[in-house]
């Protein structure tokens, strides 16, 4: 442990049931090694839950985190008197959080949970996502790039990225202004080994994890298995948080009868969830938009074995590289294409699981990735 001892992470919805999923994963994890090398550590955030301590993790809940809640926000950030302070961002937030001011007292850093879209990239889906999305997305493209990067600068050290496209995309938008430091996700590599799946099957098993949202391109995996003609083909659905009543609508979409599917809703265990990835031959992930700059799920069924199927969007390609297929970003007849093609060519699936394992051994652990943190913020990166 160097000169700092107290750490905050400033952070919406903190909370139990997040910290599977992006950003908060990234929150934890850090958190929990850093607590393991003397270092305490403070969460801020609206979540709501009963307790105070989380593992270790000290929790300050405020109503929000928004700026008309300031006078709250500040007495507990000058309570908690952190050495460094990580804080989530987006366009807008810098923006219109005015609070950001206080941590001109600390030394600060951005985490850019949000990629940071271009305009071009909200026009292509524009029509094909809720109009919630609409709003939630489209409202950063209106914040003209020297607002938000004035903010950066003026409060900030600079900002953590999780992959080369944002750090690209920052840095272009800002001429080179801020420091971006980018700093990838990692993996638990005890509960995601590489599995070479012996099991035999007839058919190509094709599988799907997460909400039925239509930002993450569901709606466009049901009309690409409406289209199959083949029998071979089965589909696996892992509806998270979804209803007895969600999926049996769900199933009345599947009109072909053709497509072996089955659905999974509610919330499975984490082990269930691995036992059906690592026994799929491909995972579905075509998303029109991420919240986040990477989920999750990509990298764990890459490193189960288990190629991927992602869209052209933010930092996706990177992570996949040949162990998967892009598509086009909103597009029913590029996946179409990419599923018939992983389907008929069977030489071509077995390679890319081969690259699973190589693409694999490049993903970092969550210890490596937390040292990281830690230089940065010590001054060593």
């Amino acid at each position: 442990m160097g000169r700092f001892t107290t750490i905050l992470f400033c952070f919406s919805g903190f909370k139990e049931e997040n910290i599977r999923l992006q950003p908060w994963l990234t929150v934890y994890n850090v958190s929990k090694y850093c607590i393991s090398k003397g270092y305490s550590v403070y969460v801020l955030t609206d979540g709501k839950s009963d307790n105070v301590m989380f593992e270790n993790i000290n929790i300050h809940f405020v109503k929000t985190l928004k700026q008309y809640n300031y006078s709250e926000i500040r007495k507990n950030i000058f309570d908690i008197n952190p050495d460094v302070v990580f804080v989530s961002v987006t366009p807008f937030s810098l923006v219109f959080n005015l609070w950001y001011k206080i941590l001109s007292n600390f030394k600060s850093y951005c985490f850019a949970s949000y990629p940071f879209y271009k305009f071009e990239n909200i026009k292509k889906i524009y029509f094909k996502i809720s109009m919630i999305d609409k709003l939630k997305y489209g409202k950063h493209l209106l914040i003209p790039d020297r607002w938000w990067s004035y903010r950066v600068r003026k409060y900030f050290k600079g900002i953590i990225v999780q992959s080369d496209y944002t750090k690209n995309v920052i840095k272009k938008k800002t001429r080179n202004n801020i420091s971006v430091c980018s700093l990838p996700p990692g993996l638990n590599t005890m509960n995601h080994k590489h599995i070479q799946n012996t099991a035999k099957s007839q058919k190509t098993r094709f599988i799907y994890a997460g909400s039925l949202k239509k930002i993450r391109g569901f709606e466009m995996i049901v009309q690409v298995f409406n289209k199959i003609k083949d029998q071979d083909v089965s589909l696996i659905i892992l509806a998270r948080g979804a209803t007895k009543d969600q999926v049996s609508e769900l199933k009345k979409k599947f009109i072909s009868g053709l497509v072996d599917v089955k659905i999974y809703g509610g919330w499975l265990s984490p082990d269930l969830v691995t036992d059906l990835i690592s026994m799929a031959d491909v995972m579905l992930l075509p998303f029109l938009l991420i919240p986040s700059e990477f989920p999750v799920t990509a990298m764990e069924s890459i490193a189960l074995g288990t190629p991927v199927i992602v869209s052209r969007v933010a930092g996706l390609p990177e992570f996949v590289c040949r162990a998967g297929l892009v598509v086009e970003q909103g597009s029913t007849s590029s996946l179409l294409q990419a599923v018939k093609e992983v389907h008929r060519d069977h030489k071509r699936l077995a390679s890319m699981k081969e690259e699973c394992f190589k693409q694999r051994n490049k993903y970092l652990g969550w210890d490596d990735v937390a040292s990281l943190w830690i230089a940065l913020m010590e001054g060593e990166k």
